[in-house]
């Protein structure tokens, strides 16, 4: 084996990987180039569907998820696709039981006419009506008929979780990352199914988490909580945050709000103690999602970020561009027993009262916030204090895009902060109080996932294609 592929593997197999990395997403000892140009990558691989979740790694593979409920991995070193699964409702049924579900999925087929052709005659007999007002037999035709499409259309929805959904615009059903432990490959897709995967392709288990939400914090629809390992936990964020057992699937907690939030918890080691910082500001035991604390945030799009015994809530609610909805606020906290006492190190209006989509990234005790005008403000981590800030419009806009809109997470990289715009424009910056951009690089294809980096190597993923360059 080549020494280059055999010390790739090593690093492949003993790290684990998920949403914004390693959870961080810091990735200090990269050293990779600054220029992600298309024509110089190692590989580029089409996937069967656009989407949006991040690549991982799992051992020898990469693998994200592709609209509407595909999960792909392909070999890290050559790109080829290993294998690729449905991540459907039915996926969930043991195999003894699927075929009955599939034979009864097929005479389903037929309800879709069955009900239109219902509704049809419903209002012909509600005009027959209206024109023989005397016809003492209409009425009682009219209550049958409706009474017999109501029971076909409730048969129709109870089959439409099962059916592969039609592709949603934007968000999708591929937009959460999903997580790995090196041993097995964890994927959520936005109908609710959460499924483990062997290296080879193998489901090891598959659940069903219900119906989507709607409407959304901040939007109408969408599931996109990526998956997270914490404490020895599968944490998930689908109609309720849940805990489950990734060994089996099973629900080891559920926590009673309604889980209508598209960030993910950020987790927070504290000796030992294990937190879920949520966005709606509550702090949860990730071993049994006994909730410790409250109020420490409230905000949409994104999740809170921590840095050891630090954590900070950044952006505003909803689609409001008032700076009073607009704030940093950061919490040092400590260990008391199984339980934690927060202290607030400061709350304080964002340098531009704009929405915040990618969530922040904390370099030392700088604090990184992309605005949606495409600000990079710098705070004090400890005190909120504005240290600087950098208009990026000048450095997108030569590239001929009018307004980019950032929704890729902010990544360092050795020296340099990587940031990604949906138009498929990623920029380094340099990290200091007023970032300076170093290189922007335009990919072809737009692109709302975020770049890992490993050495000289970047895994990145644009709406339809996978890609690794070194």
């Amino acid at each position: 084996m080549h020494p280059d592929r055999r010390a790739l593997l090593l690093v492949l197999v003993l790290a684990g990987a998920g949403w914004r990395g390693d959870g961080t997403a810091r990735a200090p000892a990269a050293d990779p180039p600054l220029t992600l140009d298309p024509a110089a990558a190692t590989w580029s691989t089409p996937l069967p569907g656009w989407g949006n979740a991040s690549p991982v790694r799992l051992g020898d593979l990469v693998c994200t998820t592709a609209e509407p409920t595909h999960v792909v991995c392909a070999d890290a070193a050559r790109g080829a696709v290993r294998w690729q699964a449905t991540n459907d409702r039915l996926d969930t049924v043991p195999a003894a039981e699927r075929p009955a579900m599939q034979a009864r999925l097929a005479e389903g087929a037929d309800l879709g006419a069955k009900v239109r052709a219902g509704l049809s005659e419903l209002s012909r007999l509600q005009r027959e009506t209206r024109r023989h007002p005397d016809d003492a037999s209409l009425p009682a035709q009219v209550a049958a008929k409706s009474a017999e499409v109501d029971r076909l259309q409730a048969e129709q929805d109870a089959l439409r979780s099962w059916l592969t959904p039609p592709e949603l615009d934007l968000i999708g059903y591929a937009s959460a990352t999903p997580a790995t432990d090196g041993q097995r490959l964890y994927a959520m897709t936005g109908n609710g199914v959460v499924s483990a995967f062997a290296p080879d392709g193998r489901r090891l288990w598959a659940r069903w988490l219900g119906e989507p939400v709607r409407p959304m914090k901040g939007f109408d629809y969408g599931s996109v909580t990526s998956p997270q390992l914490a404490d020895g936990v599968l944490v998930v964020g689908h109609r309720h945050l849940r805990g489950l057992d990734p060994a089996t699937g099973a629900v080891r907690w559920e926590d009673a709000a309604t889980w209508n939030h598209y960030g993910t918890p950020a987790v927070i080691d504290l000796g030992g103690l294990v937190l879920l910082a949520l966005p709606d500001g509550r702090l949860l035991r990730a071993r049994d999602g006994v909730q410790v604390a409250e109020g420490l945030g409230d905000i949409s799009y994104t999740g809170p970020v921590a840095d050891g015994d630090r954590v900070w809530w950044v952006g505003g609610h909803g689609h409001r561009g008032d700076p009073s909805t607009n704030r940093a606020t950061g919490w040092r906290l400590a260990r008391s027993g199984d339980g934690v006492t927060p202290t607030r190190l400061f709350d304080t209006a964002l340098p531009k009262a704009d929405r915040v989509y990618a969530s922040p990234i904390v370099v030392g005790e700088r604090l990184f916030v992309l605005t949606l005008d495409n600000t990079l403000s710098v705070l004090d981590a400890g005190t909120g204090a504005t240290r600087g800030q950098v208009d990026l419009m000048p450095a997108l806009t030569a590239t001929g895009f009018a307004k980019p809109v950032g929704y890729a997470n902010p990544t360092l990289a050795g020296s340099h902060l990587f940031l990604g715009w949906e138009e498929g424009l990623v920029a380094a910056v340099t990290v200091a109080d007023t970032p300076a951009v170093a290189a922007v690089s335009v990919l072809g294809e737009s692109a709302r996932a975020t770049p890992w980096f490993e050495g000289r190597t970047v895994w990145g993923r644009t709406l339809t294609k996978l890609w690794r360059w070194r």
